[in-house]
C-alpha cells in the first residue's frame, strides 16, 4: 500500500506524463497545419497560441525531474561526487539518444539529398557541423539545447544562489525574445548576430533553453496545491499570450515566431504547477 505521499508524488507525476503526451500532439499541430482547411488566420492563430507552450513544458519538466534529485546547501548546488555522476549519468544518457536518431534520421537525410542531387562528401560534413552546432536534423535541436543548457545550469548554480541564477535566466530571456519573436537585437547587434548564426546551439541553449528549464527548479521548491489559484493564473496568463500573439502578428513583421515570447513564461509556469 502507498502512503499519502507517494500516492500524490504518483498522481502528479501522472498528470505531468499525461500533459506530455497531449503536447506531443500540439508539437505534431505546429508542423503538419491541420487546421489549414479553416483558412491560414485560424490555422496560425490556433498553432501559435497553446500548442507553442508544449516545448518549453517539455524543458521544465526536464529541469524538475533532473535537479531534484541533486543536492542543496545555502541555495547552491553541491558540487560533490554524487552530483556529478549524476549530472554525467544524465547526459550521456541523453548523448546516447541524440547521437542513436540522428544516425536513425542520415539515412532519412541521404535519401533526400540522393533525389535533390546533394549527395556528396559536402553534405555529409554540413551534417556532421550540425551535429554540434543547431542540431543533427532539423528537430534534434531540442536534445543537443538541454543538453549544453542543462550543464551550464550545473556550473552556474553551483557557484551561485538560486536568485542569482533566476535573475540571469530572466536576462539571457529577454535576449532570446528580442533575437526571436520581436527582432530587436541588443548592441552590439553585430556579436549577436554572428553568434547566432554560427553556434546557435550555444546561443539558445542559454538564452533559451535555460530559462525554461528553470522553470522546473522554482516548481520543486515552490510548488503549490492550490489547484484553482494555479489555474486562474495559467487563465490570466495565457489571454495575455492570445493578446501578445494578436499585438506581435497585427503590428511588427514577425508571422511566424511566436514560441518564446512574453507571457510563454508564466503560462508554462501555472501550467507545470
Amino acid at each position: 500500500m502507498l502512503n499519502q505521499s507517494q500516492y500524490n508524488v504518483l498522481k502528479n507525476n501522472n498528470a505531468i506524463d499525461f500533459f506530455k503526451f497531449i503536447f506531443s500532439y500540439f508539437v505534431m499541430i505546429i508542423h503538419c497545419t491541420p487546421f489549414i482547411v479553416f483558412g491560414e488566420g485560424v490555422n496560425l492563430f490556433i498553432e501559435s497560441t497553446l500548442p507553442r507552450l508544449a516545448v518549453p513544458y517539455f524543458f521544465a519538466c526536464s529541469g524538475f525531474f533532473f535537479f531534484k534529485n541533486l543536492d542543496y546547501n545555502n541555495g547552491k548546488i553541491i558540487n560533490s561526487k554524487e552530483n556529478r555522476q549524476k549530472l554525467h549519468k544524465y547526459i550521456i544518457r541523453l548523448s546516447i539518444l541524440y547521437v542513436i536518431w540522428s544516425v536513425i534520421y542520415l539515412s532519412v537525410q541521404i535519401y533526400e539529398w540522393y533525389h535533390t542531387n546533394w549527395l556528396s562528401l559536402g553534405a555529409f560534413k554540413d551534417y556532421f557541423i550540425s551535429f554540434f552546432t543547431r542540431g543533427s536534423y532539423y528537430h534534434m535541436w531540442y536534445v543537443l539545447y538541454l543538453i549544453f543548457a542543462t550543464i551550464a545550469l550545473y556550473f552556474i548554480m553551483s557557484i551561485s544562489k538560486r536568485f542569482i541564477v533566476y535573475g540571469l535566466a530572466v536576462v539571457f530571456y529577454i535576449i532570446s525574445m528580442f533575437a526571436y519573436a520581436y527582432d530587436l537585437f541588443l548592441p552590439p547587434v553585430n556579436i549577436t548576430r554572428a553568434i547566432i548564426n554560427y553556434f546557435p546551439s550555444l546561443f539558445y541553449s542559454i538564452t533559451r533553453a535555460l530559462p525554461l528549464i528553470c522553470i522546473g527548479i522554482i516548481c520543486i521548491k515552490h510548488s503549490s496545491k492550490r489547484v484553482k489559484y494555479n489555474l486562474i493564473g495559467f487563465i490570466i496568463s495565457f489571454l495575455g499570450l492570445i493578446a501578445e500573439f494578436c499585438l506581435i502578428n497585427n503590428f511588427t513583421d514577425n508571422h511566424s515566431s511566436f514560441s518564446y515570447i512574453v507571457f510563454t513564461i508564466p503560462c508554462t509556469y501555472f501550467l507545470f504547477r
